[in-house]
């Protein structure tokens, strides 16, 4: 614990949403493992979110806690994608 030391701070986010479109179309998410964020990195460094998509699903994973601009994306039928973040 430090009081004052802001660059310590550890957020993690939790829950889920869905979008639904003027078409129809319904996007679904859930946090599966927490988004961690420390103020320190510009990036989430963990947790993971399971995604379904009107034409897709699968989980999106922010590793496992290392400060980098990298994720993947493993879709339901396994094959996996990496993702370098903007």
């Amino acid at each position: 614990d430090t009081p004052g030391l802001f660059s310590d701070n550890v957020f993690e986010i939790t829950g889920n949403w869905s979008t639904t479109f003027i078409n129809g179309n319904t996007h679904n998410y859930e946090v599966i493992l927490p988004l961690r964020r420390e103020v320190i990195c510009f990036y989430f460094v963990s947790g993971s979110i399971d995604v379904e998509r009107t034409n897709f699903s699968g989980v999106f994973d922010y590793g496992e806690g290392d400060c980098d601009n990298m994720a993947t994306f493993t879709f339901a039928n396994g094959e996996e994608v990496d993702i370098v973040l903007n």
